[in-house]
């Protein structure tokens, strides 16, 4: 088979936490929608992949690439993640919080994944905390104003927060702990977050506004505590987070485009009516205190990079206004439209995009050419640790 590029015809996710409208007006859909959309997926995950029109049907993005691997995603790539495209590209709508949650590095996803096989957990299961052997770390972009949870806050914050509660001493990762085994921890942080003045300056304000958000819609979860604990951090248009192994994160509200390792291991502790595997999840958080850096990304001819810590994905933004010629980079590439209206091009073969549609770009194709106006994002391995 002749390697070509291919307009991907991209599943929507209906979660709960989901839009109405903001996905389907993206794309020139009608809405609102009969249920919650919550994201739009461009990739080879076996759970939902991209699908791709041949002449005798389609096939999903994963079964093309099995076609010819060596000629979709090229040696470089098949030598360091075998034969499966390791990132998953998406649109994210947030209308509600999602759950608080964090995942594994690329040790614990393997031996959990190992140790749930063993133990004949079914994939499928709503138990089964690791669905694949893989990490997942997480880059998003914002397209709108983004809000977010991300990581521990400050020293300093954490103990004027446990002092409030009066859990004078306790270590952040004992907190925590109890929180999810649902002991006094619980107790003291829920009546002081329901009997505090909320005219308070300072953290313990921020925090407890925060608690009058989230408990709004989720009511006596047992994660609001946790929540307590996390950077509060709002995203604007273009900015970006990048989060690695361990990061305790809830996205909040907003749109953004994600890239992530193309796997589904999601350890949960509130927030949601999901599994929640307090042990496994204890397992693999940072517990370190830190600040969340927002990331801008920097120039590299006509691209916009944003920095990421991985060798699982790269993303980049390009405007296009008339002719444009990426750097060819080795392995494939996902190019997304999120404005405008941009040809791909590769050869005599070319793919049309609107906004809110994708095309995937084999390893052999990767001198290609944008023709239009309109802004795309570029996802492609990246050059740092697996």
């Amino acid at each position: 088979m002749e390697p070509q590029i291919v307009y991907l015809d991209a599943p929507v996710r209906p979660y709960a936490w989901g839009s109405r409208q903001t996905l389907a007006e993206l794309q020139g859909r009608a809405f609102p929608t009969a249920e919650p959309e919550a994201e739009i997926w461009y990739g080879a995950h076996p759970v939902a992949p991209a699908m791709v029109g041949r002449d005798t049907g389609f096939v999903g993005l994963d079964a093309f690439i099995a076609m010819n691997p060596t000629a979709m995603l090229g040696p470089t790539l098949m030598a360091r993640f075998g034969d499966q495209l390791p990132f998953l590209l998406k649109i994210l709508a947030v209308e509600r919080p999602l759950s608080i949650q964090a995942h594994p590095d690329k040790e614990r996803a393997r031996l959990g994944f190992l140790e749930e096989t063993r133990r004949r957990v079914p994939l499928a299961a709503p138990q089964r905390s690791y669905r694949d052997p893989r990490p997942k770390p997480e880059q998003v972009v914002a397209l709108s104003e983004f809000d977010a949870l991300v990581g521990f806050r400050p020293r300093d914050e954490l103990k004027a927060i446990c002092d409030a509660w009066r859990l004078d001493g306790l270590p952040l990762d004992q907190v925590v702990n109890d929180i999810i085994r649902g002991g006094d921890a619980v107790t003291h942080a829920l009546h002081w977050a329901r009997s505090n003045t909320r005219d308070e300056a300072g953290v313990l304000g921020e925090v407890a506004a925060t608690f009058d958000e989230l408990d709004a819609i989720y009511p006596e979860d047992p994660g609001l505590p946790v929540a307590m604990l996390l950077n509060r951090v709002r995203l604007q248009p273009g900015e970006a987070l990048f989060l690695g192994p361990g990061l305790l994160h809830a996205y909040l509200h907003g749109t953004a485009v994600e890239v992530m390792g193309n796997s589904d291991n999601t350890l949960r502790c509130g927030l949601t009516q999901k599994f929640i595997n307090g042990e496994a999840l204890m397992s693999v958080v940072n517990f370190e205190p830190q600040p969340p850096e927002v990331l801008r990304p920097h120039a590299d001819g006509v691209e916009q990079v944003y920095p990421s810590d991985t060798a699982m994905f790269s993303l980049s933004v390009i405007d296009v206004d008339g002719h444009v010629v990426p750097p060819p980079q080795e392995g494939p590439d996902i190019v997304l439209c999120v404005s405008g209206e941009v040809t791909v091009s590769h050869g005599r073969r070319t793919v049309s995009l609107g906004q809110g549609e994708a095309c995937f770009v084999p390893h052999e194709c990767s001198a290609f050419t944008l023709d239009g106006c309109g802004r795309v994002f570029r996802a492609r391995t990246g050059v740092g640790e697996d």
